[in-house]
């Protein structure tokens, strides 16, 4: 946490989704001096699958490089070394 927020520029926002149990370090005095935002709490992510839905569907991102598909029937297989983030699809959904 405390890199994220010195790693902030000047007049920058932070923004944490993430979920924290326990007590985290927060520059406050470093980060007054720069005048940084924080932000943390639920993001809404509803408001934004459209615009990523179209993008994706478009092709004009690529998530090659942080997802891997595998197919329903192969899910054994693939959860014996899986990757960072795995996505199983069922035949039927792909129609």
């Amino acid at each position: 946490m405390a890199t994220a927020l010195n790693s902030t520029a000047p007049y920058g926002g932070c923004t944490s989704g993430g979920v924290y149990h326990g007590s985290a370090v927060v520059p406050l005095g470093a980060m007054y001096s720069q005048s940084v935002r924080f932000t943390i709490g639920w993001p809404n992510v509803q408001s934004l699958m459209p615009k990523v839905l179209r993008l994706l569907a478009t092709q004009k991102i690529s998530l090659d490089a942080i997802h891997t598909v595998a197919p329903w029937d192969n899910r054994i297989d693939a959860l014996k070394d899986p990757p960072a983030k795995l996505i199983f699809a069922r035949d039927e959904a792909a129609r």
